[in-house]
């Protein structure tokens, strides 16, 4: 997600990079963003912001979960395992280094 700041106040979160695009692209004076990768790392401010702007269901975002793939999928980003997750990335892109980071 990304937050727009204007003078260190919040003006809005954005939840898909086409929104944010669209935002940006107006001429917007003394808007700085800020990416962030999850929601832990989201701060005390920011979490009053959310709550106080949106209803917890906009929040939400359904899952589908369709077959074992997706269950597959699924583990691969919860699990702990970081050395699982890096197989199972360079399993669906097989000419993806992680070398390179």
């Amino acid at each position: 997600m990304i937050v727009a700041y204007k003078k260190d106040k919040i003006v809005k979160f954005f939840f898909n990079f086409d929104e944010y695009k669209q935002f940006a692209s107006k001429e917007q004076k003394g808007i700085e963003y800020e990416y962030k990768k999850g929601l832990g790392s989201l701060e005390e401010s920011e979490w009053q912001y959310l709550f106080k702007n949106y209803k917890f269901e906009d929040l939400l975002v359904p899952l589908t979960i369709e077959d074992d793939e997706d269950i597959e999928v699924l583990d691969a980003w919860m699990n702990e395992d970081r050395e699982y997750r890096k197989k199972a990335i360079k399993k669906g892109l097989p000419d993806f280094s992680l070398d390179v980071v």
